[in-house]
């Protein structure tokens, strides 16, 4: 018996039918709850072990992450998605990767954000649950040489 070399997207390995779009519907909820700066929808969003990435090199973990929404130090005003896309690659696991447009605030500053971005979403007991971001801001590229 051939053993497949990536996993599968069924229902043994944690995906069921309509997985995508539940995953998508879970992280447009995400992108809700940022923008509202609701600290209660953003817990149930984030894992616990959540590790965040910003694309200035700043690390948030999950309760600093949600501090700094609840609190509107960070205030989000639009996010839009050029690309996105889902990919099983564990037991319950699944990548997000893509491009995102992020308008903002961050203490006062002004955030014009073009990102790049590969996240982690994996099903805990309570649903999909987000546990790694990482995203890189193409518009502070580097002129080519």
């Amino acid at each position: 018996m051939k053993v497949p070399t990536r996993p599968l997207a069924t229902p043994e390995f944690g995906f069921e039918p309509g997985w995508e779009q539940a995953l998508a519907a879970r992280d447009d909820e995400r992108l809700a709850a940022m923008l509202a700066g609701d600290a209660a929808r953003l817990e149930a969003v984030y894992s616990v072990d959540l590790r965040f990435g910003h694309s200035i090199g700043r690390v948030d973990t999950r309760a600093e992450l949600v501090r700094v929404h609840a609190e509107r130090s960070l205030v989000w005003s639009a996010f839009e998605y050029p690309e996105r896309r889902f990919r099983p690659v564990g037991q319950g696991v699944a990548l997000m990767e893509g491009r995102l447009l992020a308008r903002g605030l961050d203490l006062g500053v002004v955030l014009n954000l073009d990102l790049v971005f590969l996240a982690v979403w994996w099903r805990e007991a309570a649903g999909w649950k987000l546990l790694a971001w990482q995203s890189t801001n193409r518009s502070k590229s580097l002129p080519s040489p």
